[in-house]
């Protein structure tokens, strides 16, 4: 099993939000990355690193050196990008900038996805690029 002290863990600031509509579970298989086209096939290299991170409202918790990593460069599975997705939309749903997290339940669940998630966005990267996780969410978060 992968543990956080396997993975660094840095600040990434200033890398900007996008929109995203909630499509829900249903429309998973909705996202573009189910369906490339040609035009989907982006032969450029990964950045050195990867940061996994959330951010208001980010497509995809996925961050590269110039902002965030569009899906056609991480050339991960459409069922691993769904996940990333779904992790997402959870950080939106349930994390408040000033109040935090709306339970230490929601809190934990997301924590504990982002462990499964770490290891298993590491394990396709492989050696193409390296993996930073900035869980700057979960900072002196809890409440009482």
């Amino acid at each position: 099993m992968l543990t956080f002290t396997q993975i660094a863990v840095y600040p990434v600031m200033e890398l900007g939000s996008f929109y995203v509509t909630d499509v829900g579970d249903q429309g998973m298989k909705d996202h573009p990355w189910w369906h490339p086209t040609q035009d989907d096939d982006w032969n450029e290299p990964l950045p050195a690193i990867v940061v996994l991170s959330p951010d208001y409202m980010a497509k995809l918790p996925l961050w590269g050196d110039s902002g965030t990593l569009p899906w056609q460069r991480s050339k991960l599975s459409p069922e691993l990008l769904d996940r990333l997705v779904s992790w997402q939309e959870e950080f939106d749903s349930n994390f408040d900038f000033d109040a935090g997290w709306s339970s230490n339940e929601a809190r934990n669940r997301w924590a504990a996805e982002a462990r499964d998630l770490a290891g298993d966005v590491l394990a396709q990267l492989a050696s193409r690029a390296k993996l930073m996780v900035d869980l700057w969410p979960l900072r002196d978060t809890v409440k009482e």
